[in-house]
């Protein structure tokens, strides 16, 4: 399918001399004599004169491109080494991507250090929002509400 894409880029078609003689040598190897007779066989073949051009145009296209520079048999092994090495691996591969999303559960801190019932509180907020996220809950929602909260908790403050 490459091939037929890049011959038909190139403008490799079949005029309608190259097809009449195709047509020819088909008759000749098949003993047939005229178009009658063709027809008929194309009718067993299940194809018409038009999709015997479409599928002749197509293999012509292919050969065409086969033997020119569209194939990478044409280029020497100098050549494909060099147009291999003098790329970076960046133009074979797509780079990864991450999205990293947090929730920050904060405890305040004090004068004389991390007040635990504070800490045991922010853990199992941390807790409780883990089990719902794995129960399916959207993030963004309880991102949302603990930005809320955040945000109502300065306000009083």
């Amino acid at each position: 399918m490459l091939l037929v894409q890049r011959g038909r880029e190139l403008g490799y078609v079949m005029s309608d001399e190259q097809f009449k003689s195709v047509l020819d040598n088909i008759k000749k190897d098949n003993n047939i004599e005229d178009d009658a007779k063709f027809q008929e066989a194309l009718k067993q073949e299940g194809m018409t004169l038009a999709d015997l051009r479409r599928q002749l145009e197509r293999t012509c296209s292919k050969r065409a491109c086969s033997r020119t520079r569209c194939s990478p048999r044409s280029a020497s092994p100098k050549t494909r080494r060099t147009h291999t090495t003098t790329r970076t691996s960046d133009e074979f591969t797509t780079p990864s991507e991450l999205m990293l999303r947090e929730i920050l559960i904060a405890v305040p801190p004090r004068d004389r250090g991390v007040n635990v019932a504070e800490d045991d509180a922010a853990k199992a907020k941390a807790e409780d929002i883990r089990h719902r996220l794995l129960g399916g809950e959207p993030f963004a929602r309880l991102a949302a509400r603990g930005v809320r909260r955040a945000v109502e908790g300065q306000r009083r403050i």
